[in-house]
Formats: C-alpha cells, sequence, structure tokens
C-alpha cells in the first residue's frame, strides 16, 4: 500500500525541538524525518523527497540560510520554513527574497504552523486533483481517437 501522507524534513540541532517538531506534524499526518544537521538532511532529500522542510536558521554544520539555498536548487517546489531563536528583521527579509515560505520564532507559535502545514496538504490535494483530472482528459482523447 503506498503511503499518501505529505513529508516532513524538521532539521534542528536540538534534539529536543526536532522531538517536539516530529511530534506535532506526525499528529497532523504527516510522514517526519528529522535530522541534527543540514549536510546529513541535503544528503538524504532526493530519497525522502520532502513536501515541507523545516529549518533552524543557527546550526553548527551549516546555516539555515545555506540550507535554503541548497533546497531551492535541489528541490524548487519543496516549501521551506526557517525557525530561530535569534530572529532579525534582516534575517527574516533575506530568508523571504531566498523563497522560504515562512520565518518562525522559538518557542513556536504552534498555531501558525498548524496553517502552515495545512496549507501544504492543500496544495498537495489541488495538485492530486488536478493530475487525476489530466489524466482522466488524457484517456477521453485516446478512445475519441480510437
Amino acid at each position: 500500500m503506498v503511503d499518501h501522507r505529505p513529508t516532513l524534513l524538521a532539521i534542528d540541532d536540538e534534539p529536543g525541538m526536532l522531538a517536539l517538531v516530529e511530534r506535532f506534524a506526525r499528529g497532523l499526518a504527516f510522514n517526519v524525518v528529522c535530522h541534527h544537521g543540514g549536510r546529513g538532511a541535503l544528503e538524504h532529500i532526493p530519497q525522502v523527497h520532502p513536501d515541507i522542510v523545516i529549518v533552524d536558521l543557527q546550526m553548527p554544520d551549516m546555516s539555515g540560510m545555506d540550507v535554503l539555498r541548497a533546497i531551492r536548487q535541489l528541490d524548487p517546489e519543496c516549501a521551506v520554513v526557517l525557525m530561530t531563536g535569534h530572529a532579525s528583521v534582516e534575517s527574516a527579509i533575506d530568508a523571504v527574497k531566498l523563497g522560504a515560505l515562512d520565518y518562525l520564532t522559538k518557542p513556536l507559535d504552534f498555531e501558525r504552523l498548524r496553517a502552515l502545514l495545512f496549507g501544504v496538504q492543500k496544495r498537495i490535494d489541488r495538485r492530486e486533483k488536478l493530475l487525476k483530472l489530466d489524466l482522466d482528459v488524457a484517456r477521453q482523447f485516446v478512445f475519441h481517437g480510437m
């Protein structure tokens, strides 16, 4: 059986934050993959195919901005949310310019995170419906051409 749940990739060097995000997203029917650093997470993106990535802005191995840039190159359709305990207007502006879906401060606003994850689920549902419609139309043309 194929699992059609959306996938969240969580990247943070704080195990407690990863556990919190994981528990929350699983409760919203997301598959969750956690990584303690950006480099390891980026290596797994082709296998994981995340629908959304939530990444800490400040990590020892590479910054969240660098992870965001790399994800934009690997999978431009993937939604990326940056989170930080050290928010600044400059980093928020930079994140949006680089294509981040949102910029959350720690402690996380779980209602806002819920809305973001729900939006990703809706986008996936719309995409699947459009693909199904395209397939149905293609099938009709095939039968009319016989």
